[in-house]
């Protein structure tokens, strides 16, 4: 995911309230809660925010990806990433 948003998992961690480290913290969010699995006590772990923060941030990025054409491709190019990692595993 770090490749495709062009953000360090680090460097979106924590509160910022930055209007690029907040796109992509939803965006991790997104993907995280859509096909990682993840609960929502995992990603906020991982992002260093409230649990509390996942729902409104998920909900915020389900908007995005109703709305927001270039974060519905950003979401397909992780996938896209994810699939790859997938496909290119050998037994």
């Amino acid at each position: 995911m770090e490749a495709a948003s062009g953000m360090k998992l680090r460097e979106v961690r924590g509160q910022s309230r930055a209007e690029s480290q907040r796109a992509v913290k939803e965006l991790f969010v997104y993907v995280g809660g859509e096909w990682s699995h993840l609960t929502a006590a995992e990603i906020a772990e991982r992002l260093g925010i409230d649990p509390t923060n996942v729902g409104r941030g998920y909900e915020r990025a389900r908007q995005r990806m109703e709305a927001d054409e270039a974060f519905r491709n950003l979401v397909k190019r992780i996938l896209a990433e994810k699939m790859r990692s997938v496909l290119t595993f050998s037994f």
